[in-house]
């Protein structure tokens, strides 16, 4: 049975887009949180999947004061706003 569930959670990450976020408040306050996003959301736009998930994990702030960068081709930061996983070229599976 254990063998079974290996596979079965190892094929499950294959179908997750896995985020890394590093966080940073004007305080000082540093912190990276992972999250798993279904691969059925990469037509759909990261800002409210991400924010939301972000509440959850982090109770007492609030999704008002939440704001997401992405880092574009290593190079560049953009507001992530509407910006979807498949317009930034992110798939499923580990990174």
């Amino acid at each position: 049975e254990k063998k079974i569930q290996d596979q079965e959670e190892k094929q499950a990450e294959g179908t997750k887009i896995e985020v890394e976020v590093q966080a940073e408040l004007e305080n000082g306050w540093q912190d990276v949180w992972t999250a798993s996003l279904s691969s059925d959301s990469q037509s759909e736009p990261l800002r409210p999947l991400l924010t939301k998930k972000w509440v959850a994990a982090h109770r007492g702030i609030p999704d008002s004061v939440v704001g997401w960068d992405v880092l574009v081709d290593g190079e560049e930061w953009e507001a992530l706003e509407q910006k979807t996983p498949l317009e930034l070229g992110w798939k499923p599976g580990r990174a």
